[in-house]
């Protein structure tokens, strides 16, 4: 069997080898978080970040005596977890001298994380559909905001009800295509 050493060796040319890495450790390392952190999904968030962390590292790895890179994972999820818990604290001793209450920051930032993510969907919606040809953002509208069937579509554009669908089917691919180059 290959040692984890010689994975994080290997890993070095061969970035797969990290992940027979991560496949040996992640559960015992999200069950050790898990109990670290009191929260199964913060635990995972912990975990990934520590095989991101290990990961641009691996170059500094020091073999343990074992033979085992799990001493090593676990030393990195240990800060991540003290770092996480002080940031808590100096934010919980900020929010009290001001008189915020915590739950409600959370739901207060989650509520404007979602409506700026919103806001930039809902214009990049917008330019996308403005570079669609005319034809093509017409037979859209018709069909999804007037909420037309496709034969009441194919007559106000004065085209087959066929020619309706495909003006349809073109512009949704079009939308995902933009949409998609925009969030990348």
């Amino acid at each position: 069997m290959t040692t984890d050493a010689e994975l994080i060796d290997r890993s070095l040319t061969d970035a797969e080898a990290f992940g027979e890495l991560y496949d040996r450790h992640h559960v015992a390392l999200v069950a050790w978080a898990s109990r670290a952190c009191g929260d199964r999904e913060v635990a995972r968030e912990v975990v990934a970040e520590t095989f991101a962390q290990a990961f641009v590292a691996r170059r500094r790895y020091r073999p343990h005596p074992s033979g085992s890179a799990l001493p090593w994972l676990f030393g990195i999820a240990h800060n991540l977890v003290r770092r996480m818990r002080r940031t808590q604290r100096i934010d919980t001793a900020a929010r009290t001298r001001l008189g915020i209450p915590t739950d409600l920051v959370v739901d207060i930032a989650d509520e404007v994380d979602e409506r700026l993510a919103l806001d930039q969907f809902a214009a990049d919606l917008a330019t996308a559909m403005r570079a669609l040809p005319s034809a093509q953002r017409e037979a859209l509208l018709l069909r999804y905001r007037d909420d037309l069937p496709f034969d009441a579509v194919a007559e106000k554009l004065g085209c087959t009800p066929v020619n309706a669908r495909v003006r349809v089917t073109r512009a949704l691919a079009t939308l995902r295509l933009g949409l998609e180059d925009r969030s990348s």
